[in-house]
Order: C-alpha cells, then structure tokens, then sequence
C-alpha cells in the first residue's frame, strides 16, 4: 500500500474521482460536527496569518484503486467518506459565497480545479466525488448551484449551513481567501492506498473496529458489499434495504446479533462483528446472497415483535402482544425465532402459538418469583438454539429440562400467597400479570387497563383510621405492624384502578364505597362486596389469584426438572453466612436472594444443621420469630436471641432490630459479589414494547 500526508487540494484536484461505495451509511454528519470542523479551519486561518505553513492533521482516507483510464483515476473510499464528503460542500458554499461577493474567477476556478472534471468523459465522471444512495443526487444539486431535492439526505443542511457561516464571517475575523487557502492547503490527510495484493478491509478495519463511529452492524455490512463486488448494487436494493427498513440502527446490530447466537447461544452482542466475521469468511461468493435473505427473514420476525410488521392472526397477534408487554431482558432472541420459523413456512401458526404461550407461562412464573433474569438470556439462546418444528412441545420440554427455574404449581401458589410481589420483582411485569388474571374474571365485558395502576387495598402506609379498621381484623395476640407488613404487597392485597391518587391511603370502608364500586373491573366489585379488609380476605384473594395462575400459565414438565432440595439449602446457607455481627435480615430477603419462598427458608434454618448465623435471620419488621430454637450444639444456648444479637452490635427498640442495620436483598447479592445484570440493555427501548 501507498501512504502519503496531502492536502485537502492535491488529493481534490487533477483527473481523479472518488466514489463512494453502496455499503457505505449516508451522509449523517450533523451540526455539532460542522461547527467543530468549521471551528478548526476558522482556528488555523486565523494562526496562519503569522505563520503560513501552519495545517491541521484531519485524519485518515483509506482508498482502494478502482479503474484507470487515460483521462481519469477512479478510487473507491473505504474510509473517510463523512470528511470528504463535508469539505466538499463547503468548497461548494465557498463557490456561491465568491459569486455573491462578485468575484466569479474564484468561485470558477474552485469548482472547476476541486468539485468538477469538466471536460471528462462518460458523464460519470464529470464530479470529482461521487456519493452513494440517496445522496448522489442532493450533492449534484448542490455543485450545481440549482435548489436541492433533499429527500431526507442531510448534504442539503451542511451545505446551508457552511453557507450561512461565510456570509456572517466578522470584519476582524478571517477573509473567504483566508477561509479558502486554510481548507485547500492546511487541513492535512494521511491517505493510504491500498495495492491489488493488499487486504483493502483489513485496512478499514484496524482504522474503524475501534468503536469510533461504526456500529457493529455496520462493519458487517461493508464486509458483505465488498465481498459481493459488481452486485452491491442491485443486492443494496432488493434485500440491504428491505432488511433496515423502520429498524434503527441499534435493531439492525440486533438482527446479526440473534443471528449468530441462533449458530453459537454463548456469543456475546459485544462480539457479533467477529462472529459475523467468521461465518461470511467461511461462506463461498454463492452462499452470500441466500445469507442475507435468511437475516430478512429474521428482521422481519423483530420488526413483528416491535409492531412494525403487521400480523394477522388475532391470537398470535394477542400472544406476541402479551409478550411485548413483560418487556423481560433476554428471551427476545427466543420469541423471534418463534416468528421467524412460522414465517419461513417451517412451523404451523398453531405450534407458534403454543410456543408463545409456554415462553409466557416460563417467563410469567420466575417473574412471579422473582428469579434475576440475568440467566434467561442463556437460557433462551439455548433454547433457540435446537428450535424447529413442532415448537410447542419442544419449548416446552427444553424449557423443563434440568435446572432451568421453571417454576412449579407449589412454588408459584407458595409465592402468590406469601411473597411481597409489589416489591420483589419488576412492577411493570406486575402490573401485566395482575391484569391477565383479573381480565379472566371480565368474561365478554372489555376493559382497558392501560391507564390504570396498582392500588393497594390495605394502604402502604396505615392512617389512624385505616388503622383502626385494621385492627378489627386481627386476632388480640397479632401484632398490627408485622401483619401489614406480611400481608400488604401481596398479590391478594392488589389490584389496578385509575384511582391511585384519589384512593391513597384511605380506609377500606372509603375505598369500598367512593371508587371500587364505581368502577368495570369485575375484581373490584367483589372487593368493594367485603365489609372489612384484613388478614383472612386478603390471604383468600391470594388463593383465588392462586389457582386462577396456575390454570392461565402452564407449568413445567415435572418429571424433566433438575430439583436439589440440598442445593437450595446449600445456597440458603452461603447467604446466611455472609450477614456477619452486627446486621440482620429477614426470610423474604433471602427468600428472594436465592429464587425461593419463605417457608423454605424457615425450614432450612429450623433443623439442628442450620447454617451459622440463622439467628441473625428475623420476621419482617425486624421481630425475632417466636419458633426460633437455638440447635442443640450451639453455644448461645440458654441465652435470649434478641441478647446475642445486641452482643453483636444490632441496637433495638423494644423487640424491633434497627432496620438501619437490616440487609436488603441488594445488599446480600453484593456480599455473595453477583448483580442482576441485564444482558441485553439496548433490547428495550423507551415507550415500546421489547
């Protein structure tokens, strides 16, 4: 390769042309890249009034040597095309700014020695730069001096806008000779050219895989348009753009990103312009074409999972939706390959269906247990993986398989009627499966939820006379705080309306009457239908919500699952040794550290074998449960629980831990050193569904 540091004028002018290839992204720069570049050449005019060999490096142009003929030098711009591109058009509003100001010889010899071969031949050849796509056209209007048509290219407003800066320049400020001499001859390239024997992309890639100002995506794309060479062209048309068409960028990295994961589930989206890479290497000059059909394919299935693509049948459209709704990091490589199969004519649209409906069940129940979900990711390119006909039953069995965390019928019920849902696990999920189970209760009668949110029936916080009522549901030896806090986020004790505000904190006997009763949800009449709210009603709802879940959500094939009662407790264990002197935390925080329900945790630390620390572990509230039993070998045997721990460090007030000093789930899951990390953070977007 050939590399040389020119001018932007030596490169511009002789019979030379650069084209810009197909697989090149349009013009984008915007005004904060003008104005910093307009900023650099308004900088060095200024310092080469004093010193006139001063310039400005302005970067790299990597070109590959296209055609050569007697009257002309073609070369391709693989790198460096915004830059070009930008100077261009500000030689051309230099143009326009010397005929304004009647000196027509300047504005001649500009176009003519820098933007025009004006005697050149085939017609072509006639621009000294040659654009691509859509912006071929704007960029001639513009040299031309005639009224773009712009047609959403952004050349037409870097042009208006190095225009306007030259028409405004201050009188103590830099001439338009100044302006001219500074871009021609200090702003400084290092251009390489690359020989026939030279890896022209090997080049490019050094220069730009560096996460500069490509995305992955795009890399991907420049690799497939230079290996495709004279078909670019009509392949740009016929599949590049139909592929991109309403994705943004971000979706198209996306779409090659479930690509390669569907041939390697472990591949990382950090890491799908090597595995792009690889395959399109391994693949012969005629597989190229079938390659890119198949990613189509795949975009249209995502651009169905965004509402983009229509779809037609309403209870795959319903399914699909539903799905969308749970907005859950990870399983959308999964749920586009459910489509995509169904669109390639290689699944039933029933078998789909049913896919979708064990994929939710999966996804609704460890949401209902709040399992972190950054190993749904996993599980779900595994799952996708092996995923072709018969998908119904196949989802389903893999999905059961091993140690998966398909929640069963115990687990959800135990979940449903103990587990404070409304601040374990995601809200917005919450809210679309309180919704699911209260619409089974609607019948034929529609409702739209959307503008509702969660209310809790039994305030969050008590008033003194929800208080007062509350106590009349409690048996004399309960205590109010330990209760409410126990009862008060579970699933029995909610429900949606688009009274949140009004309804706050009211009593039951305000809320029964002024707005559960004014109201279409079906739920809310047979809450408002209670003439108290306590205890033994909210624990009956849980079980009706309860069972009306587990007939809605499928569960897991028993007989395939994994289970280790041991390893439960083992982790149960690990989580109570990491509390320390000093702290305490409660069932439910474990509970939810580990993907389990209280009761398993009461019953990992009431054996003689529990694990060290167990009575650092308290009720909610910080109350030490009255079951709790010092193991026969322990040595605090015969001393009050509540006295070790203040041995320890942890201050009371009256029978209540500190909550200062109370370990919340976060904070236990920072001990054992994990995070819920969400493996796919661009997968959603704000105010859209997936």
């Amino acid at each position: 390769m050939d590399v040389l540091e020119a001018s932007l004028g030596k490169i511009l002018e002789g019979s030379n042309q650069y084209v810009i290839p197909l697989y090149q992204r349009p013009y984008s720069w915007q005004t904060r890249n003008w104005l910093k570049l307009w900023e650099d050449i308004t900088d060095l005019a200024e310092a080469r009034r004093t010193q006139p060999s001063a310039s400005h490096f302005t970067g790299t142009l990597v070109l590959e040597a296209s055609t050569v003929t007697a009257g002309l030098t073609q070369f391709v711009v693989v790198d460096g095309q915004q830059r070009l591109t930008t100077l261009s058009l500000l030689l051309a509003a230099l143009i326009s700014a010397w005929g304004s100001a009647g000196n027509e010889l300047a504005a001649k010899r500009i176009r003519e020695q820098y933007l025009v071969n004006t005697f050149a031949e085939p017609p072509d050849a006639f621009y000294r730069l040659r654009p691509a796509n859509f912006d071929e056209r704007v960029y001639r209007d513009v040299v031309d001096g005639r009224n773009p048509h712009s047609g959403g290219s952004k050349i037409d407003n870097a042009y208006t806008f190095f225009l306007r800066k030259l028409q405004k320049l201050p009188e103590s400020g830099p001439t338009l000779k100044e302006i001219e001499d500074a871009t021609l001859s200090g702003l400084k390239f290092v251009a390489i050219t690359a020989k026939s024997e030279d890896n022209v992309y090997r080049i490019f890639e050094s220069i730009n895989n560096t996460g500069i100002g490509l995305t992955q995506a795009d890399l991907v794309r420049n690799l497939l348009f230079m290996r495709l060479g004279s078909q670019g062209a009509k392949i740009y048309d016929s599949l590049w753009l139909p592929l991109v068409a309403e994705l943004n960028p971000m979706d198209v990295e996306t779409v090659f990103w479930i690509d390669a994961q569907w041939r390697d589930p472990d591949t990382r989206k950090l890491d799908v312009y090597e595995a792009q890479k690889k395959h399109i290497s391994s693949l012969r000059d005629d597989e190229l074409v079938p390659y890119i059909e198949n990613v189509v394919h795949i975009a249209t299935a995502l651009r169905q999972l965004r509402g983009l693509a229509a779809i037609e049948h309403a209870e795959l459209q319903r399914r699909v939706g539903r799905f969308s709704q749970l907005r859950i990091p990870g399983a959308l490589v999964l749920a586009t390959r459910i489509l995509y199969l169904l669109g390639s004519g290689k699944a039933p649209r029933d078998q789909s269906i049913g896919a979708f409906a064990v994929l939710e069940s999966y996804l609704v129940r460890r949401s209902i247990m709040a399992l972190p979900v950054n190993s749904i990711g996993r599980i779900c390119a595994a799952a996708a993986f092996d995923l072709n006909d018969d998908t119904e039953k196949t989802l389903h069995g893999r999905l059961s398989t091993g140690r998966r965390q398909y929640v069963t019928d115990r687990e959800i019920v135990a979940a449903i009627k103990e587990s404070p849902l409304y601040v374990r696990g995601r809200r917005g999920s919450l809210k679309c499966i309180l919704q699911w189970l209260l619409e089974r209760d609607q019948n034929r009668d529609t409702v739209n939820f959307d503008p509702m949110s969660i209310e809790h029936v039994l305030p969050q916080k008590l008033s003194p006379e929800a208080a007062a009522e509350f106590d009349l549901t409690l048996e004399p030896e309960e205590d109010r705080e330990s209760v409410h806090e126990a009862l008060v986020h579970t699933l029995g004790n909610l429900t949606l309306t688009n009274y949140n505000s009004e309804l706050s904190n009211s009593p039951f006997s305000i809320k029964r009457k002024e707005k559960l009763k004014d109201t279409s949800v079906i739920s809310n009449h047979q809450i408002a239908a209670e003439t108290q709210w306590g205890p033994d009603e909210i624990r009956a709802r849980s079980s009706k919500l309860a069972a009306a879940a587990v007939a809605e959500w499928q569960g897991p094939d028993e007989s395939l699952l994994e289970r280790d009662t041991s390893s439960i407790f083992d982790q149960i264990g690990e989580v109570v040794e990491t509390v320390g002197p000093g702290h305490w935390t409660t069932y439910g925080d474990i509970a939810k550290t580990v993907g389990t329900v209280g009761q398993v945790v009461g019953m990992a630390l009431a054996h003689d074998d529990a694990p060290d620390g167990a009575w650092r572990v308290l009720r909610a509230g910080g109350l030490i449960s009255p079951e709790f039993r010092w193991p026969e070998k322990s040595p605090h045997r015969g001393h009050s629980c509540q006295k070790v721990l203040e041995n320890e460090g942890v201050s009371f007030l009256n029978t209540r831990a500190d909550p200062a000093q109370r370990l919340t789930p976060e904070d236990l899951r920072e001990r054992l050193g994990e995070s819920e990390e969400e493996n796919e953070s661009q997968e959603f977007r704000d105010g859209e569904s997936v």
